[in-house]
Parts: C-alpha cells; sequence; structure tokens
C-alpha cells in the first residue's frame, strides 16, 4: 500500500513538473543534422529497460534506472531531460519507462510495480504487445543521411499472431524535384535476416513502400488502415501460421537519396493482435526486362540532351546497401531515336558507389543500362517516353551520392538525296515516266509527294514513281519539286525542269566527259596493242587473276582468243579456245557458269542481290547431288527486303532444274548464314537448317525426301547462333548442333556451344564448351 501511495505521489509530482517547464521555458532547439531519432522508451515492452531479446522484466531493469539517477550519463544532470536526439543510434537502455521525457524515480517504481502486478502501470499494456505514448514516439528525420531507421525486435507470442504498427502518415519534403524520390518503408525479417512475408514486389526486401508522391504499395500479408495527416494509421502484417516464440525483427526507415532534408516520419508503436488465418498467398511475378545485348555501338550517338529521366519508386535492399528506383526516359526533343536508349551513370560523387546489375559496359568501362521504347519494335518518337525499368547502386558507404547520366542511341537519319536523275525533256502526247529513288541510311519507308507539278502529273506515294500523260497543250517549260518523307518527318526534296517539246527528232550524241587539257612538256604517251584471233567479231574486257583479261570472238576460227594480264603489266600471248569445228586441243577456258538460284533481276540501282549461304546434298534420293541456296534480295521500287532459301535439284551432268523456293521471310538485318543440309528429324531425308544471327533466328525446312518440301519454320532465340554444324554430339541417335553463339557489337566475341537436338527440327539451349574465339 505504501508503494501505491508513493507512486500516485510521484505521477502528481511528474505532471505539475511538466506544466511549470510548459509555462516558463523556452524549448531550446537541437542542430539541424540529426543521425537518428533518440529512443528511450522499449516500444514493444516498456518495462524491458535493458532491451534484451528474450524480452523478461526483472529486477536489473529497474537498476538501470537506479543507475541513471544516480549517475547521469544520458540526461541532463540537473533536470533528468533526456535528448531528443543523438549522433549515433540508441539500442538501449530504455530508461523513459513513463515517457514523460525525463528520468525519475517513477520509472524505477514502474517497474517495480509491474514486477509485484505483471502489468505496465499507466501505460496501455495487453498482454500480447504494447504502443508507445505520444510523448514518447520517435520520429524518423532524414536530414543528410541515406538511411533513418529504426529497428526493433519482437518475440511471437502465437501462431495466430499478425504485428500491427502504429504510424502517422510520412511528410515528404518535395523540394528536391527530377531526382531520386524519398521513400519510406517497412521491413519484416526473421532474426537470421530471412524475409518472413512476401515483399510488395518481386525481388524487394520491403512490405510496405511508400515512395514520395505515388500511392503506397503492399505485400499479400500486409493490410492497411490509412488516415489522414496528423491522424494515426496502422500497417498490420499477418503473421499466422508461424510459430509462437519466433523472434522477429521488424525496421521503419526513411531512405533519402535528394538533396532535400526535413521528410520526416513518426512511429506510435508495435503491438501483436490475433487473426482468424493464414494470409492469402500472392503469386509474384518476375517483372525484369531481358535486353538485346546486341548493340552496335558504332552506329550510336550522344543523345543526353535529347531526353530527361522521370523517376518513380524507390526502395532499399540487400544489407540496406542496394539503392533501386524506377526510371523512365522521355524524348524531349524534335528528332526521333531508332533504337534503345544506353543509359550510363557517370560522375558519381563516391568512389564507394557502383552500378549494380547493369545490361553492359562502355568500350571504356563505363556500366550501362538499356531502356526500349515502350513498345519494343518502334523508335522514341519526339515527346514518347521508354518502358519503365529499375536502375540500382551499390552504396556500401551508407551515405548520400549524386550522379549524372550520359545517354547514347541511334538519332534517326534524314533522307540525303536522290541517286535518280529525272527525265528532262519529252515530246508532246507521250507518257512522262520518272522512277525517282531518295537514298535513307536507315532504309526507312519514304512517302513521296509533289511539292509542285504541272496538271496531271502524279507520283505513287510508296514507290517513288513519277508518271504524266503529256498533251499537245503542255509544250513548254515545267517546274516540278519532289520530295520524299520517312516515317518521322524528315524529308528531302529534288527539284526539276520537264522540258514538253513538239517533236524530239534524231540528234547526234552528246559527249558528258570532260577532256584532259594540260600535259607536261615533252611527256608521252603510251598505246598496248595485242594480237587476237583471226577475224574477230567482237571484243570483251573481264576481270582476271592479275587485272583485265581481253577476249575476242574470232569467226574465221570458231573460236575465243583470250590475253591474259601478266603479273609485271604486260601482256601474254592470246591463248586460242575453239567453240566450234574444229576443235583446238585440250585447251580448257575458266569462265565457269552460270545458276539460276531464284534471285530477282536487277531493276534498279538501289536493287541488291547477296548469296549469304550453300550447301549440296541429296533431296530426292537419286544419288545426284543437289543444291539449297540462302539469298538476301532488295527490290528498291517495292522497297521489299527478304532472305530466300531456293533447292535445285542436280541432274547429274553439272546442270540444275528449275529453283524451288522452300522458306521465304522478310528482314530488316543481313545477319542470314550458315545455311545447312541434314537430316535432323532422323527419318533418312535431308532437312535445311539456316540461322539469322542479328535478328536470332533459326530457320528449319523438312524435306520429303522426294524433293518437295514442307513448309518452312522459324524459331525466334534468346541468343545469336553465329555459325554451326550438324552432329550427334550425346550420341543419342538425334541430330545435335556444335557451333558458336556470338555477343556482336564493338568487337564481336564468341563462346563454342553446343545445342541438344530435339528431333523436330527444334533445339535445346546453348550449353557451353569454351571460348569460340
Amino acid at each position: 500500500m505504501p508503494c501505491k501511495r508513493n507512486l500516485r505521489r510521484l505521477k502528481q509530482q511528474a505532471r505539475r513538473r511538466r506544466r511549470l517547464r510548459r509555462m516558463s521555458q523556452f524549448e531550446s532547439l537541437e542542430p539541424r543534422r540529426l543521425l537518428a531519432p533518440a529512443v528511450w522508451n522499449n516500444v514493444s515492452q516498456p518495462l524491458n529497460v535493458s532491451g534484451d531479446a528474450d524480452g523478461y522484466v526483472s529486477p536489473i531493469d529497474a537498476l538501470f534506472v537506479i543507475e541513471e539517477l544516480n549517475n547521469p550519463t544520458l540526461t541532463d544532470p540537473v533536470t533528468g531531460l533526456l535528448p531528443r536526439q543523438t549522433e549515433t543510434p540508441q539500442n538501449g537502455p530504455y530508461v523513459d519507462v513513463s515517457c514523460d521525457g525525463y528520468v525519475s524515480a517513477l520509472d524505477a517504481l514502474l517497474v517495480v510495480e509491474g514486477l509485484n502486478k505483471g502489468d505496465r502501470g499507466d501505460g496501455q499494456y495487453d498482454g500480447t504487445g504494447t504502443w508507445r505514448d505520444v510523448s514518447c514516439s520517435p520520429k524518423l528525420l532524414e536530414a543528410d543521411d541515406f538511411v533513418t531507421q529504426l529497428t526493433r525486435r519482437v518475440i511471437l507470442p502465437d501462431d495466430r499472431s499478425a504485428l500491427q504498427v502504429k504510424f502517422q502518415r510520412p511528410e515528404f519534403d518535395t523540394d528536391s524535384t527530377d531526382s531520386v524520390r524519398d521513400a519510406w518503408e517497412i521491413e519484416v525479417r526473421r532474426d537470421d535476416g530471412k524475409p518472413i512475408v512476401q515483399p510488395y514486389a518481386y525481388g524487394a526486401d520491403a512490405v510496405v513502400n511508400w515512395s514520395e508522391g505515388l500511392s503506397e504499395m503492399l505485400g499479400s500479408a500486409v493490410e492497411l488502415d490509412l488516415q489522414p495527416a496528423g491522424q494515426d494509421s496502422t500497417a498490420t502484417i499477418n503473421l499466422a501460421g508461424i510459430p509462437g516464440g519466433t523472434a522477429v525483427d521488424v525496421t521503419v526507415r526513411l531512405v533519402n537519396n535528394d538533396t532535400d532534408e526535413t521528410t520526416s516520419a513518426l512511429i506510435r508503436g508495435f503491438e501483436f493482435v490475433s487473426v482468424a488465418g493464414v494470409a492469402p498467398p500472392a503469386v509474384l511475378e518476375d517483372t525484369s526486362v531481358t535486353f538485346d545485348p546486341l548493340v552496335d555501338l558504332a552506329s550510336l550517338s550522344d543523345v543526353t540532351g535529347l531526353v530527361v529521366p522521370s523517376y518513380g519508386r524507390t526502395e532499399l535492399n540487400g544489407e540496406d546497401d542496394q539503392l533501386e528506383a524506377g526510371v523512365v526516359f522521355t524524348n524531349v526533343g524534335n528528332r526521333t531515336i531508332r533504337s534503345a536508349l544506353l543509359v550510363a551513370p557517370r560522375h558519381l560523387t563516391s568512389i564507394d558507389v557502383s552500378a549494380f546489375r547493369p545490361d553492359g559496359f562502355l568500350p571504356d568501362g563505363t556500366p550501362y543500362f538499356v531502356f526500349s521504347p515502350e513498345n519494343r519494335d518502334e523508335s522514341l518518337l519526339p515527346g514518347a517516353s521508354t518502358a519503365a525499368r529499375q536502375i540500382a547502386f551499390l552504396n556500401p558507404s551508407n551515405d548520400r551520392f549524386g550522379y549524372d547520366f550520359q545517354v547514347l542511341g541511334r538519332l534517326n537519319a534524314p533522307p540525303s538525296g536522290f541517286d535518280t536523275e529525272p527525265l528532262a525533256e519529252i515530246e508532246a502526247g507521250k507518257r512522262y515516266v520518272y522512277a525517282s529513288q531518295a537514298v535513307d541510311a536507315d532504309d526507312s519507308q519514304l512517302i513521296y509527294e509533289l511539292l509542285t507539278r504541272p496538271d496531271g502529273m502524279q507520283v505513287d506515294p510508296s514507290t517513288g514513281v513519277v508518271s504524266w500523260q503529256t498533251q499537245t497543250g503542255d509544250v513548254g517549260a515545267h517546274r516540278v519539286v519532289l520530295r520524299a518523307t520517312d516515317p518521322f518527318g524528315q524529308s528531302v526534296e529534288q527539284e526539276f525542269v520537264v522540258h514538253v517539246r513538239d517533236s524530239l527528232q534524231n540528234r547526234p550524241p552528246l559527249f558528258v566527259t570532260d577532256p584532259v587539257t594540260e600535259a607536261i612538256a615533252s611527256s608521252g604517251f603510251e598505246i598496248d596493242t595485242v594480237a587476237s584471233g583471226t577475224g574477230p567479231v567482237g571484243v570483251s574486257v573481264v576481270e582476271g587473276p592479275f587485272g583485265p583479261r581481253i577476249v575476242s570472238l574470232n569467226q574465221d576460227t570458231s573460236s575465243l582468243s583470250v590475253i591474259e594480264r601478266s603479273p609485271n603489266a604486260t601482256w601474254e600471248s592470246p591463248r586460242e579456245i575453239s567453240t566450234g569445228d574444229p576443235p583446238s586441243g585440250d585447251a580448257v577456258f575458266d569462265m565457269g557458269f552460270a545458276i539460276d538460284v531464284g534471285m530477282e533481276p536487277w531493276t534498279h540501282s538501289g536493287d541488291a542481290n547477296a548469296v549469304h549461304g550453300m550447301d549440296q546434298g541429296d533431296f530426292n534420293g537419286d544419288g545426284v547431288l543437289d543444291l539449297a541456296v540462302l539469298t538476301r534480295q532488295y527490290h528498291a521500287e517495292t522497297r521489299r527486303d527478304h532472305y530466300q532459301i531456293a533447292a535445285m535439284l542436280g541432274d547429274g551432268n553439272g546442270r540444275f532444274g528449275e529453283p524451288i523456293i522452300i522458306a521465304d521471310w522478310p528482314t530488316r538485318y543481313q545477319g542470314g548464314r550458315n545455311v545447312v543440309i541434314a537430316d535432323v528429324t532422323g527419318d533418312g531425308n535431308a532437312d535445311v537448317l539456316a540461322v539469322e544471327r542479328i535478328a536470332k533466328q533459326l530457320i528449319f525446312v523438312s524435306g520429303n525426301g522426294d524433293g518437295t518440301f514442307g513448309d518452312a519454320s522459324i524459331t525466334d532465340l534468346d541468343y545469336s547462333l553465329s555459325d554451326f554444324r550438324v552432329a550427334d554430339v550425346d550420341e543419342d541417335g538425334q541430330a545435335d548442333l556444335i557451333g558458336r553463339t556470338a555477343v556482336l557489337g564493338f568487337g564481336a566475341t564468341y563462346t563454342l556451344v553446343w545445342l541438344r537436338g530435339n528431333g523436330d527440327g527444334t533445339f535445346g539451349a546453348p550449353q557451353t564448351i569454351g571460348p569460340g574465339g
């Protein structure tokens, strides 16, 4: 009974002392640099002054208070006032049991009373957990710290518990713009550091994330009761199913890597409550994006001034040393960027900080992250943005740091000009046709239009063919302005004049070359004369091993005469090859022969045909070798660019039948190569394989064994298969591939791999053998 009276008297004295100080004293301000909030009351168990992990209350806890009263080391020795902030985080002793900001005999008596009665005295205690009085609530203040946090270890009372974190809405300082956002997070872990419930997002550590200016994000086990600013809110974390007695570390923190310093968060405390069931499971999907490593650095320009970053959610992971921030880049310039962006963080203000998990490295060793347009198949138009993604930094120093970005991208190249010349004059009544063609380095589909034209003149907008049916009344000069525009608004113009004549009579030829009008005195010139065969009726020049060779067709002797260029720049004696009767011996003329492989004829100077691969095999089982040829063909008038595989059946006499087109697909690249004939499916019939290493495609055509083929299948790969051979590497009776994968770009690198065959024209993932040269 005397203890109770003393306790009431001490409480009344403490209340009078607080009223007196409020009336008679100004509050002394602490320095603005706040490294940690001062916490003098045990959030999870106020009577546990020592703060030991088991949570037991013993007489030792009262002795902590008595020792501070006798020998003040934490408090003001005159007033007993505890500091509100400290230079280092405080992890006990929690000597302010009464939550009045002072250390007094009342605090010791509360512990003693709690030992006698099993409760907290004048606090709030329900046997499973406690929460703090308002006067004891710690306030996290970011100041200039990278992380400001409060961590407490609590013990689960049973397997039906949920942990409630009581707090007030964080007050974000928004003075710093265009930088990493501040974030307020709650993290819950076992005492061994492992996560105990699912985080709010794949790869994150926190169960609650609230980033500056964004909505809060919650893990599947969290329910949020959010109240207006200034009122207490609650985050309830369902821990049901976890055995009672499990030690749990709960952390509430502020993450700060901008330049403002007044973001704060008030923590009311923690409480255990009972829940009916286990938290609903959630499937966290990996939202990270894999990016194409085949970056042609030589084609990129510095576009830093054309794009600006916008930051999204901020999170802290790892050992509180991994800062991750969502970023989007927006094209604020007036030019289109035709590629993904390579974003390289530079000028880091701390030597301890580095980019974490970058996508690649520039030649100087600078790491970069790849940002693709929202639609990866499209370009980044003015005003458009990239897809959002995370960038990460490793910051073991735990200090704030700064940086900037260098951004590389391939700018759209505007059409550079026309490589065709228009017809300058035409006879009245004739149809005027001009197949114009503008040059575009990006090979974009151009749109043609006539800005200035005579009546009746038209242009095909896709092909650029200008046509005009002239009339007798059109005689005269007509100015024409033709424009070609790429899909991004860049254009080039060609201006010319068309003269319509009454008639165009036959006129003599004109020289279009300029003669040499100067010479050195006494200098001479030489003309080589060479002999040909008897009765030459035609002469041509063809390439030889040491320069041009002259070939003449001789009527009198039914022969060809070949005069070779010698290594010492003279001419050899004529060599005669018979082309009819009588034969002139066994001479052989190494001119070769042509095979039709299905390529379209050239019709414009911009057309392109190329053979990218060839192999031989027996497609129809007649014992005669057949051919498969991989070609790339570009037709300038239709703008069609495609790859084609043609099969030609041999007749045994060195000749081949008409080409059979067995595969045809569009392309924007020139990476087709390595066509191979082999029995891939194990049915005894020859099949065809080819790769497109830039587009990362594997092309397979199954043979039927009779000279016919199935439909071509194209498989998109996750890697670039550069070249290969077919072999049964693992001796399982199915054809495998052995070859090289490539990392193309600035100095390509290769890896020797093999791919296990599935017996149907598809293959497993590459298995590394070693470096591939």
